[in-house]
C-alpha cells in the first residue's frame, strides 16, 4: 500500500476520492487535491444554522476545507450534505470569510470545486463541474462581482472546449453516505 500512495502522489493523484474529470473537451491540466477537514468547528455550525433553514433537533451533515481566495486572509468553503441540502443537481454550499459570516451561498455544486489562481475584484475564480438534474456535464467558472459569487454554477456560460484547468481542487473527498461531519441543530 505505501508504495501505492508514493506512486499517487507522484502522478500528483489523491489516493482516495475525487478527481476532476474531462468534460465538454475541458481537459485537466496541474491540479492539487484537497480533501476536507475532519475536525468538527462550532463556529462553522453555527454560520450553517445561520445560514440556512434549518430547525432545532436537526441533524446536518457537512464538509469544509479552509481557502484562501482573498489576500492572507483565511475563508472556509463549506458543503451541506444533508438530505434537504442535496438534490439531483448536486449540494449547497457556503463560503465564510476570516470571521466565519457569509459571502456566498451556492446551490448545484459538485465536488471538488477548483480555485483558480486567477482572480476578479480580489477573489480567486472557481471552477465547478455541473452535471444532473438533466443538465448536460460541463464546466463554469464562477467570478466575484465585488459583493459575492453567483449563486447557481449552471448559470454561467460553460468553459470551452481546449480549455485546461489547473489550480487547487477543495473538498475531493469520496462522498458516501455518512460522510463529513455531523451536528444537531440546538
Amino acid at each position: 500500500m505505501r508504495h501505492l500512495l508514493i506512486f499517487l502522489t507522484l502522478l500528483n493523484l489523491p489516493a482516495a476520492g475525487e478527481m476532476l474529470r474531462p468534460a465538454g473537451g475541458v481537459k485537466v491540466g496541474k491540479v492539487a487535491y484537497v480533501q476536507g477537514s475532519s475536525r468538527p468547528d462550532p463556529a462553522i455550525e453555527a454560520a450553517i444554522v445561520a445560514n440556512t433553514d434549518c430547525s432545532s433537533g436537526e441533524r446536518i451533515r457537512y464538509l469544509y476545507a479552509p481557502v484562501k481566495l482573498r489576500g492572507s486572509a483565511q475563508q472556509w468553503f463549506v458543503m451541506l450534505l444533508s438530505q434537504q441540502f442535496v438534490g439531483s443537481g448536486g449540494a449547497t454550499a457556503l463560503i465564510l470569510d476570516e470571521k466565519k459570516h457569509l459571502v456566498s451561498r451556492f446551490t448545484l455544486v459538485n465536488n471538488p470545486v477548483l480555485v483558480c489562481a486567477e482572480s476578479t475584484k480580489g477573489w480567486k475564480d472557481l471552477v465547478f463541474f455541473v452535471a444532473g438534474g438533466g443538465v448536460k456535464a460541463h464546466y463554469a467558472r464562477l467570478r466575484f462581482n465585488g459583493t459575492s459569487y453567483p449563486g447557481n454554477p449552471s448559470s454561467p456560460e460553460p468553459l470551452s472546449a481546449g480549455t485546461v484547468l489547473t489550480g487547487t481542487a477543495i473538498l475531493s473527498d469520496d462522498l458516501t453516505p455518512g460522510s463529513g461531519l455531523e451536528f444537531v441543530v440546538p
